[in-house]
Order: C-alpha cells, then structure tokens, then sequence
C-alpha cells in the first residue's frame, strides 16, 4: 500500500503488480489500497492507475463505495488528506451515485473538510455543486452501521446523523468566519436560524464575538424565520 504515495508510485506499483500483489488486501483499519492512496493525498494518476487494474477484472476488487473500518469512502478520506487537485480529480470520475453512498455523502465531506479547520481549503470543498446542493436543502444524513460492511455477526452498531446545522455549528465552534459567510450567501435563512438559535444557548462572552453576524438581520416573528429555528433545535442539539 506505501507504494502507492511513494516518489516513484507508478513505477514500483506496476513493479509490485507484476509480480502478483492482491488490489483486495485490506490493512489494520479496512482499507484497500485504493482507500490507503486516498487517505494519504496520493497523486491522481495513481488513483487512475489503480482503478485501471481492477476494472480489467470481472469482479472488480476495488470499488467506490469501499469503506474503511471508521466506514468513511475514498471521498472523505481524500477531503481528509487535503489535496485539492485529487478531491477534485474525484469529484470529477467518481459516479454520482457513488459520491451519494453512505460512505462518501456530500454532508460527509463538509464536516470532514471543516475538522481540519482550515478556511481556504474548506471553501474550495464548498465549491463543489453536490455539496451546495445539501446546503440549499438544509439535508441531513442519517444511517445506522456496523464496524464496516464486511463485519460479523456479533459486531457493534454506529448510528450517526450529520444535518447542515450541525456543520454550521461546528465552523461557529472553531471561528471560522469566513465559513460560516459562505454558509450565509448559499442559505442565508438557514445559517441566520442556526446561529439566532446557537449563539442564545452560548455563554455571553462567546456570543458577543459573533454579535456582527446576528446583527445581520432582525429577528421577526414569522413562521419563515421561526420554522427552521425549530428544525435546528430538534435536529441538531442531541448530537454532535
């Protein structure tokens, strides 16, 4: 798996694959090779390279919506590793059902790209269509799995839930101002509902620092202002 992020990847792969290594072997944390380039920001032409091989295969050994023990897909591992030119070399190749699955949904990315707290990267994942998308539609992602999906019987299961509130939240939490302005020009209701909604639960101390953008509007009685203040209340305060 090393080989594919070494300095002369497509050289020692194609070195490795000639003398028989299995594109099938999964490491510690469930990862394919395909995932393991991924997780370390590898070169876009190694992933091609990859795909190629496992394409010529009846049953292809790798596929994107593999996922890793943590059941994160090639997407979010690849936002995780922040290299834009393959994030977006993905965005590009990989299927838009694929990119929908569980293991690689846009929400997915979003609260990937805004733990690494960097604004300029996060902004260039914003970027993409399908994830403004789940902005715009105030979507939220919930799924119920085990370790991952080729695990026994007795395995434990992960319920998780992911809304846009949440990642709102999560670029409040962390300062990220210029975020949270993106967040405002895609769904300007939406983002004012939240931050109305979270900075009243913040100590006043903390909320002072965000009094610039609440002064933004005024808070009315209506029910379009009123309605997603409650969809962010019920949706997004029992969980992360």
């Amino acid at each position: 798996m090393k080989s594919s992020v070494a300095p002369n990847a497509i050289a020692l792969m194609t070195l490795l694959r000639q003398q028989g290594a299995n594109l099938a072997t999964r490491d510690a944390t469930r990862r394919t090779v395909l995932l393991y380039a991924c997780t370390c920001g590898a070169e876009p032409a190694t992933v091609d390279l990859l795909w190629s091989w496992s394409s010529l295969r009846p049953s292809p050994d790798l596929r994107w919506t593999h996922c890793d023990s943590n059941h994160d897909g090639a997407m979010v591992l690849a936002v995780r590793s922040r290299n834009v030119a393959l994030l977006h070399h993905l965005w590009s190749i990989v299927p838009i059902s694929a990119q929908s699955n569980a293991s690689n949904h846009s929400l997915k990315q979003l609260k990937a790209a805004i733990s690494t707290n960097d604004e300029d990267f996060i902004i260039e994942v914003m970027s993409n269509p399908l994830i403004q998308q789940a902005v715009k539609d105030e979507d939220e992602f919930e799924y119920e799995y085990w370790v991952d999906d080729w695990s026994s019987s007795d395995a434990n299961t992960h319920d998780i839930k992911i809304t846009v509130a949440c990642c709102i939240k999560n670029a409040i939490d962390a300062n990220l101002r210029r975020v949270v302005d993106l967040f405002e020009r895609i769904n300007p209701g939406y983002t004012h509902a939240t931050l109305f909604y979270y900075c009243h639960t913040m100590q006043p101390c903390e909320s002072a620092e965000w009094s610039d953008f609440t002064s933004r509007y005024v808070w009315e009685s209506s029910q379009d202002i009123v309605r997603p203040a409650l969809l962010v209340q019920r949706q997004w305060l029992p969980h992360e």
